[in-house]
């Protein structure tokens, strides 16, 4: 059975799963099975996990609610894309993946990395100011995977594998440029805010039923 979880109960037409309030159904799920005494050792989920909160930043930017995510590292500036997750407990195995909407890119290509900011940044899109953040200065818990991004897939989906950076609790990735661009390249990408568009981690993990009752 494929869950379809939400920070914010928000429903997401994500094909194969099922909407559920938070953790109930898996609680639920798990508390049948040792009901019946049926064989539980592990039961593995899918779930779909939309931002906390998301905002950009970098200069006089920090901007929340926007309908867009934006990155660059130009002539233009410095943005640098936060979102933050709230990744379930239990134990986390196999694929993670940041499921993107490229809603601009403009001429050209990017190449977008996808990191870890440690956990002692804390931070609300509402609450966070311009200088909380420097994007030019930012140190990350671990660097992550990088992607192309090209003009022609605007308008389309990408995945990006994020495994590496899922851990149980609040999680916050960052979108940055690392290389400067002498010209002028901006990406962007949907926020939880642009519905149809939000971006969300597809992640499989393997929960046991223990772990959820408890």
């Amino acid at each position: 059975m494929n869950l379809k979880f939400d920070s914010k109960s928000k429903h997401l037409n994500y094909p194969g799963s099922e909407i559920a309030p938070r953790g109930r159904l898996l609680q639920e799920t798990a508390l049948e099975s040792l009901n019946n005494k049926s064989t539980y050792d592990t039961i593995p989920r899918s779930w779909v996990l939309t931002p906390i909160d998301d905002t950009y930043v970098g200069g006089s930017n920090a901007v929340p609610n926007k309908l867009e995510l934006k990155v660059r590292n130009d002539n233009g500036g410095v943005l640098t894309s936060l979102l933050k997750f709230d990744i379930p407990p239990g134990h986390l195995s196999g694929s993670a993946k940041l499921r993107l909407y490229i809603s601009n890119v403009g001429l050209g290509s990017r190449i977008v990395t996808v990191s870890k900011m440690p956990r002692s940044f804390v931070w609300t899109e509402e609450d966070l100011l311009p200088n909380d953040f420097d994007p030019t200065t930012a140190v990350y818990d671990i660097i992550g995977n990088s992607v192309k991004v090209f003009g022609s897939q605007q308008g389309t989906w990408i995945d990006i594998e994020v495994g590496d950076l899922m851990s149980p609790g609040e999680v916050t990735l960052a979108l940055s440029v690392i290389e400067p661009f002498d010209g002028f390249r901006l990406i962007a990408f949907g926020s939880k805010e642009d519905e149809g568009k939000e971006p969300a981690i597809l992640l499989d993990s393997n929960v046991s039923a223990f772990e959820l009752v408890r």
